[in-house]
């Protein structure tokens, strides 16, 4: 491919330095002189022959080659024929003396000549002879796509991420904005696993993950470690660019990962997650841990893990990776022979990975999620001894079908097979493996001449490096074609994502169970083939960004654009307000969090009521407790419908409820409304309670749940919610916190055996007489506080005693006997 221009000034001799003149492009060489207009003339045959007949046929590759050349044929004739036609015109009327018009006929002959002559620019004359491009037609997916959301890659993009003006280093604290990286973060993980709070993403993504490999319904548990490869490659250990002391002292410009997105998953991770700090891995097993990263995160997460590479200097902080004994198998016989392969131990012991790469073009077309594991192997690619990886990457052997090494990194067992999640750090994005310029700004849309400002996640590895290629192809393509360039955009041309075969390990990636090489991809050398490792696809064009899942048209990508998610209702509580488990106070605080009954659960519409859905307690219903993720405003009585009833007829409870909102204080960092009555204002009812969709609440849609209350039922029936004597014998069973009046109570009436005796008299185990096995039971349960699940407390003092009995029998047939167990409409 021609990397640089043939016009570009600056053009020397080789042996002498005397300065040439600049080369005349091909199209104004005489020798080839009709080469454009035939060029030009085969472009639009071909474009109208393939497009009208099926216009989508204008999104390939190929027309989109041939579009600009023909467009510009197009203009090219009708400037030569506006000029023939002007100047024979101009011509006829100055014989005729007739000056005036003459001379505009002039006038429009040369403006037609000058397009005629001018119009073979660059950008059509390149976009008709590149040969680079493979790349596959549009919205045509490969492979089988990975995810909660099966093939979803989350774009967050926020401008305001970086301030740098140019001026100094791109690094220096304070020119990428820590909240703006932090919320990117956030909102980016929910939207990947479609929850409104990061707590419930992280919960989903862990299940999601354990469920699909066979460890069960389980969340994240204590003491699994997770290893996490970011890219530090301009601190390579071979490279004399980190000095002794772990400062960088050479090429500050190069582009490397951005430190303050990396302390977002970290914060993530530690904080919202719940993952100890010394359970997580964190480095580039090539690659020195410099300073300038390793003391802004340790600043934060001190107890973290600092990997630096095996062979790199021992600086404080940091640990050597040291090798485990699993081995790594290339998949090409070309690899017979060389020395073998070992995996890092933090990486063979994690639980979980994640592929944290950079948004960078590269010698190889691009270096993304899946080039990241060039530095997974304890060693650089090419290390003399070892299987030199470079020599399958697209600009070693650019043809496409080709085995690839980055097919075997990405689907290894212990590296791919445990990735968690797949991360593109595109804040700054970069040219080459080093960035080797300052950052520059892009000029596709949306970024206008801006940095990316980006961040891309996905839980499908070929998806996410899809869609990381589709902005660099896009992003070449607007600079290569677009724009004049200069010297100082020669970093442009070095490395192009339009290489030949950039993207053929994508197609091997996603087809990797039969990939068109025919490779048998087992980097595990156990006999087994790789499943596909995710799906591959180009979007619609540049400007639309859509991907098939996008357009409903197949199950390919999803790119999925990020923002704060909407508010949603995540829980609801019923509360024993004014109950010893919130110290006995009837004002709605963070208390209250103590008193939520943990057996009780909210009936929804559509459900027909349990015991799980009533409680026993005498005060009535006194306490809702109502979660709302990303509440937008203050939540008011407007916001709320609070009404009684029977199932059958349905009245607004006698007083307002008092409201109070604890922001982030409920389940998973939502918001907390607490709704609280006086006692006794909502006694042996059902309450139904509907949250209004509004503007403040942020709902799309109204939510209504229930809750009912027996005062004295003890769930000794499922089928009903009557108060009968098997909930008074229940207080024997559940008998708890018994104290010295409880004792003076069996003393006193010691021997009684009249077959009458009940527990308020001491006969504890009620079975008709106060005795010895009384003693027993006072005994065991003497001074321990009733459960909060306890069935039989009714005044949740605590205690299962005397008066919780008495409350028991005084329903027996007072008001709340016989709570219907309705279904909630």
């Amino acid at each position: 491919m021609a990397h640089a221009h043939e016009d570009a000034p600056g053009r020397t001799c080789p042996r002498t330095g005397r300065p040439l003149a600049p080369r005349r492009p091909w199209w104004r060489r005489r020798r080839l002189i009709w080469l454009y207009p035939l060029a030009g003339l085969l472009s639009l045959v071909w474009f109208l022959v393939r497009v009208v007949p099926k216009p989508s046929r204008a999104a390939y590759p190929c027309q989109q080659a041939a579009a600009p050349l023909a467009a510009s044929f197009v203009v090219w004739v009708a400037g030569v024929l506006t000029s023939i036609v002007a100047f024979h015109r101009a011509r006829a009327w100055l014989r005729r003396s007739r000056y005036v018009v003459a001379g505009l006929a002039v006038a429009v002959g040369i403006v037609g000549a000058y397009f005629a002559l001018t119009n073979t620019p660059s950008q059509a004359a390149r976009a008709a002879i590149d040969p680079r491009s493979t790349v596959k037609p549009a919205n045509q997916p490969l492979g089988a796509a990975k995810g909660i959301f099966p093939g979803r890659v989350v774009w967050a993009h926020d401008p305001d991420a970086t301030t740098w003006d140019g001026s100094g280093y791109w690094w220096r604290e304070g020119f990428t904005d820590r909240a703006v990286t932090d919320r990117m973060m956030a909102d980016s993980l929910c939207a990947l696993a479609g929850q409104p709070t990061t707590p419930l993403a992280w919960d989903a993504l862990f299940r999601h993950f354990n469920q699909t490999h066979g460890r069960g319904n389980a969340g994240y548990q204590p003491g699994e470690k997770i290893a996490i490869k970011i890219n530090l490659t301009v601190c390579n250990v071979d490279n004399n660019w980190t000095d002794s002391d772990g400062n960088q002292i050479a090429n500050f410009q190069y582009n490397s990962i951005t430190v303050e997105l990396v302390a977002s998953l970290l914060d993530q991770l530690v904080n919202v997650a719940g993952v100890p700090q010394d359970c997580i891995f964190i480095g580039d097993p090539t690659c020195h841990f410099p300073n300038r990263e390793f003391n802004y995160l340790s600043a934060d997460f001190p107890d973290v893990h600092y990997m630096t590479g095996r062979d790199g200097r021992n600086l404080p902080g940091r640990e050597k990776t040291a090798s485990s004994p699993v081995e790594f198998h290339w998949s090409t016989p070309d690899a017979d022979g060389y020395l073998q392969d070992y995996l890092p131990r933090y990486y063979a012991e994690a639980a979980y990975f994640i592929n944290f790469a950079i948004l960078k073009a590269h010698g190889a077309g691009v270096t993304l999620c899946g080039k990241n594991h060039y530095g997974s192997l304890n060693r650089r690619p090419p290390t003399a001894g070892y299987y030199d990886m470079h020599d399958d990457l697209c600009y070693m052997n650019p043809a496409m079908g080709s085995y690839r090494t980055l097919v075997d990194l990405l689907g290894h067992e212990h590296i791919g097979g445990k990735t968690l999640l797949c991360l593109l750090d595109g804040i700054w994005g970069g040219y080459g493996w080093g960035g080797i310029c300052p950052p520059q700004k892009w000029r596709m849309s949306p970024f206008d001449n801006d940095y990316p400002n980006s961040l891309f996640i996905s839980q499908d590895p070929i998806a996410i490096d899809s869609v990381g290629f589709d902005f660099w192809y896009e992003e070449d393509r607007v600079s290569w074609y677009q724009y004049p360039f200069t010297d100082a955009d020669r970093h442009r041309n070095e490395h192009l994502p339009h290489l030949v075969a950039t993207e053929d390990y994508l197609h091997e990636g996603a087809l990797a169970d039969d990939p068109p090489s025919g490779t048998f991809y087992d980097p595990e050398n156990d006999g087994v083939r790789m499943a596909s490792l995710g799906v591959h696809e180009h979007w619609n064009n540049g400007d639309d960004k859509q991907y098939s899942r996008n357009l409903g048209i197949g199950e390919g990508i999803e790119l999925f654009l990020a923002g704060p998610p909407p508010a949603a209702m995540i829980g609801q509580h019923v509360f024993y307000n004014n109950s010893v488990w919130d110290g006995y106070d009837p004002a709605a605080n963070a208390a209250d969090d103590g008193a939520v009954a943990p057996d009780k659960v909210a009936l929804h519409a559509g459900q027909t009521a349990t015991f799980d859905n009533c409680t026993g307690y005498a005060a009535g219903l006194n306490g809702v407790m109502i979660d709302i993720a990303n509440l937008p405003a203050a939540f008011t009585a407007e916001d709320i419908l609070c009404s009684v009833g029977d199932g059958a007829a349905w009245a607004p409870v006698p007083l307002e409820p008092a409201i109070a909102v604890r922001f982030g204080e409920g389940a998973f960092r939502s918001d907390r409304i607490t709704l609280t009555w006086p006692d006794g204002t909502i006694v042996g009812q059902w309450l139904r309670v509907v949250v209004v969709a509004n503007e403040r609440t942020g709902l799309a849609d109204p939510a209504a749940f229930w809750f009912g209350n027996a005062p004295g039922e003890t769930g000794d029936v499922d089928a009903d919610a009557t108060v009968t004597a098997s909930d008074a014998a229940g207080c024997s069973v559940h008998v708890a916190g018994l104290d010295l009046d409880d004792f003076a109570t069996l003393k006193n009436n010691f021997g009684r055996a009249d077959g009458g005796v009940t527990f308020a008299l001491g006969d504890y185990d009620i079975d008709g007489d106060v005795d010895l096995d009384d003693f027993v039971v006072l005994k065991r349960n003497f001074g321990t506080l009733a459960a909060p699940d306890n069935p039989c407390d009714h005044n949740r003092d605590g205690r299962v005693n005397a008066a919780d009995w008495t409350i028991v029998m005084t329903h027996l047939t007072g008001p709340g006997t016989a709570l219907p167990l309705i279904t909630a409409p």
